[in-house]
Order: C-alpha cells, then structure tokens, then sequence
C-alpha cells in the first residue's frame, strides 16, 4: 500500500512537470511566433514612418518656394502700389489745378455784354457866324463826315477777347482730355493691381500646415 501511493505521488509529480514543459514550450513558441510579427509590424512601421516624412519634407519644401515666390510677387506689387499711389496722388493734384484753372477762366472772362452801336450824330446846324447865304448853302449841302476809327477799334478789341475766350477754351478741353486719360490709366491699373492677390493669395504658416495634413501620403 504504501508504494503504491509512493508510486502515484511519483507519477503525478511525473505528470505535472512534463505537462508543465509541455505548457512552457507551447508559450515560449507562442511568444516567438508573436516576436517575429512584432518585428515585422515594427519594420514595416519605420520604413512607413521614413516615406511619411521624406513626403511631408518634400511638400513642405515645395510649399515654401510657392511661398517665397509669391512673397516676392506681393513685395513687386506693393513697389507697383506705392508707384500707383504717386501716380493717384499727381492724378489729384492735377485735377485740382485744372478746376482751379476752370474756374480762373471764368472769373477772368465773363459773359460778353453786347453794346450798344453809337451811331455819329449828323452836324446840321450851320455856324452862327455865316459871312455870306453862299456859305451857308455850301454848309447845307456838304454830307457830314462820319469817323469810323472808333467802331473798327472795338471791333479788333472784341474780336481779341473772343480769340482770347477759345483759346482759353481750348485750353480747358485739352485738361478735361487729360483727366479723363489719367483716370483711366489709375483704373486699368487698380485692374492690374488686384488680379495677382486673386490669383495668388498670401500664404501662412497654419495654411501650410493645413494643405500638409490635408495631403495625401
């Protein structure tokens, strides 16, 4: 009796020891199994993560020469917009002379006023002291003498005014000209000036940023 129960407390302890192996060696090779996948997900990982950031590199780069030739295209037009500016400000200042000159004109020359043609006065009294009837009668028949010299002077002065007022009124014809061309001038290159900032709008670095993480790997 006794070695029996020896021989089954040999046996079990036996048992559990090579059941123990057994259980050990299945873990040890479950464990290495996992190992070597582990490897493989972590290799494969860093090759990934390398890519990723060779692409992100990349695209960053890109987008800062996009952005530094933008910059340059904005510092361009802001020269072009100080250059407008002068040109807008000469543009008004030309125009306020030309009113001013506008309306130097008009106090310098107002409405002409028509006068009045004097018509000589016809002497046909005969001279009180009259020596004889023959003098007299030659007096009577003589025709009066009429000085046009004074009419032909104002019509050479008035005929200078009038020469003076189209000149002068030319002259205003070919400012307004000038305005209006200098007008058009400031809107084609307002024109010119916004086009650029539509097409390429300033870039920051959140917007970098963005367009990056927006991009696909």
């Amino acid at each position: 009796m006794t070695n029996v129960r020896s021989f089954m407390r040999t046996f079990l302890s036996s048992f559990e020891s090579i059941t123990a192996r057994k259980v050990i060696s299945s873990l040890e090779s479950t464990l290495r199994k996992m190992k070597t996948k582990l490897e493989v997900v972590r290799t494969s990982l860093q090759t990934n993560n390398v890519e990723l950031n060779s692409s992100i590199s990349s695209k960053i780069t890109k987008l800062q020469d996009d952005l530094a030739t933008k910059n340059k295209i904005i510092d361009a037009l802001v020269v072009k917009n100080g250059k407008d500016w002068k040109v807008f400000r000469n543009h008004a200042q030309f125009q306020n002379k030309g009113r001013k000159c506008c309306e130097a004109i008009k106090k310098e020359n107002p409405k002409p006023t028509v006068k009045p043609t004097v018509k000589p006065k016809k002497d046909n009294k005969l001279k009180d002291n009259v020596a004889s009837d023959s003098k007299g009668k030659e007096n009577l028949n003589e025709e009066p003498i009429i000085d046009d010299s004074e009419e032909e002077e104002h019509d050479g002065h008035e005929l200078k005014r009038r020469r003076g007022r189209e000149d002068q009124m030319d002259k205003h014809q070919r400012i307004i000209r000038e305005v209006e061309e200098k007008e058009s001038v400031e809107h084609e290159s307002k024109v010119t000036l916004e086009s650029p900032k539509l097409l390429f709008p300033v870039l920051t670095l959140e917007h970098i940023m963005s367009e990056v993480v927006d991009l696909p790997s």
